[in-house]
């Protein structure tokens, strides 16, 4: 037995970067990965400020339509990070105005 760590290896499963070239190069396919890695952890991110379902979906929702809008944008940061970040202002603004 050795001591090294074990490391988990996805089969086909595309990194964050990759499914983003694919989409930028008109691979609509690509967004549903993307959503399917993301919409449940921007969820809950959402719902930790807001506490209310439809608007945490909602919010949820407006994080991706910036994403898209965003989408040309080369800015380098992480996905993951951008996402966050930006539900997070989103989920704020959304507080004020309740």
């Amino acid at each position: 037995m050795t001591d090294r760590p074990l490391r988990l290896v996805c089969v086909n499963q595309e990194d964050d970067d990759e499914l983003v070239a694919r989409l930028r190069a008109g691979d609509w396919s690509a967004l549903d990965g993307l959503y399917y890695r993301y919409a449940h952890p921007v969820f809950q991110r959402c719902w930790r400020v807001l506490r209310e379902r439809d608007i945490s979906w909602q919010v949820t929702q407006d994080t991706f339509a910036a994403f898209l809008a965003h989408l040309p944008c080369r800015c380098g940061r992480p996905l993951r990070d951008w996402l966050f970040d930006t539900c997070a202002r989103l989920s704020a603004q959304a507080a004020e105005h309740r």
